[in-house]
């Protein structure tokens, strides 16, 4: 029996690699610790030389207010009228190369940091050719010190989208960088510098309900409900949320919600399982992935950084809703749930949906990636 959290070996003679579960219709880290970056007020007084920038917030600020007064709603880019939800940004200067991209203000089990906390996020792109650097790069929510982050050294591929959580943290953390502000959901200002200090991008934050964002589409601003962190702004990049990728090498493959004699955990307790199988020949970091029981909210609990399976091998966790170490924050429904495996992006993995399950029962995958109530449980092996 293997211990919950701690990978199994698979046996050498183990079923051959399966593909996604056609039938089930799918609808909804462990990342290198960033350095640490010096707080930036220290570096506006140790170098003279940022004094430009320090007045050029003060001048945004300014402008920022008065467009909100003026205009709370921003200057139209694409045109439309009030029933197209689309509320335009205002430019203070256009940006050819780093933009803000998405912001989402109210984040409900959408998206978690390496502390398992789901605070609010802002997606900037590089939208050049060429890579970019994002050193120097700033945000700003006014032009206080502790409402400026300041992008350490990294470089964003052309296209690429690099997160920030507004979550009033100015450390780097594991799992993406944290500015030292959060934003209101009943509507804010964002603004945007680059290294050299020029205020290239004022964005006004609407009103935003749970879990919606405000993203550029093109030369527009849109609320939407297609949220799309570290992605391309688009239908399909929203749906890929939802829908379980089909070239998975990790995949749910026994789920138990009514655990009474089959495993038995560290403390003697029985809880409730899932177990995750890795189909391909090399290990896996899964460290940062989700497990969640709605495919709608699919970073639920955040499995723990380090956390590795085995080539062919599988690991095991409690949905006993303790939600620490191999226990997951969530319990599951013997009368018929959901589990759903998604990666640190919270696209959708794999999903096991099941009807009612008795005591006892597993529900487990086949071979061919479907999945049965009719096989024996074999948790930390291959189904058989």
């Amino acid at each position: 029996m293997a211990a919950p959290g701690t990978p199994a070996p698979r046996p050498a003679q183990g079923a051959a690699r399966p593909q996604a579960n056609p039938a089930r219709p799918q609808g909804a880290a462990n990342r290198p610790r960033p350095q640490k970056e010096a707080q930036p007020g220290r570096a506006l007084r140790r170098h003279s030389a940022y004094m430009p920038f320090a007045v050029a917030c003060v001048c945004a600020l300014a402008l920022g207010v008065v467009l909100q007064l003026l205009m709370p709603n921003g200057f139209s880019l694409g045109g439309g009228d009030a029933n197209d939800a689309v509320v335009a940004v205002a430019e203070i200067h256009a940006s050819s190369t780093v933009q803000i991209n998405e912001v989402m203000t109210s984040n409900s089990r959408l998206l978690r940091d390496a502390a398992d906390n789901a605070p609010d996020w802002i997606e900037v792109r590089n939208a050049s050719a060429e890579p970019v650097n994002l050193a120097g790069w700033t945000l700003a929510r006014t032009a206080e010190e502790n409402h400026m982050f300041v992008f350490p050294d990294r470089v964003l591929a052309p296209g690429e989208c690099a997160l920030v959580y507004a979550d009033s943290t100015y450390a780097d953390a594991k799992g993406g960088h944290h500015a030292p502000f959060s934003l209101k959901a009943a509507g804010d200002t964002l603004m945007l510098f680059n290294p050299s200090g020029v205020a290239v991008e004022a964005v006004n934050i609407p009103a935003l309900s749970k879990n919606t964002v405000y993203r550029r589409v093109g030369d527009v601003w849109e609320v939407s409900a297609e949220y799309t962190p570290g992605l391309e702004n688009t239908s399909e990049n929203h749906q890929s949320m939802f829908t379980a990728m089909t070239a998975s090498d990790v995949v749910i493959s026994e789920v138990m919600a009514s655990n009474t004699r089959t495993l038995q955990a560290e403390d003697g307790m029985y809880y409730d399982y899932i177990e995750l199988a890795n189909l391909s020949g090399a290990d896996v970091d899964i460290g940062g992935f989700y497990l969640s029981d709605d495919v709608l909210e699919s970073a639920a609990w955040r499995i723990p950084d380090g956390t590795v399976i085995p080539a062919n091998g599988y690991v095991l966790f409690y949905a006993s809703g303790l939600n620490e170490g191999a226990h997951t924050s969530f319990r599951l429904a013997a009368e018929g749930e959901e589990a759903v495996l998604a990666n640190r992006l919270g696209q959708v993995l794999s999903v096991a949906e099941y009807d009612i399950l008795e005591d006892d029962q597993a529900y487990s995958r086949r071979a061919d990636g479907s999945y049965t109530a009719d096989l024996p449980p074999t948790p930390g092996a291959a189904n058989e």
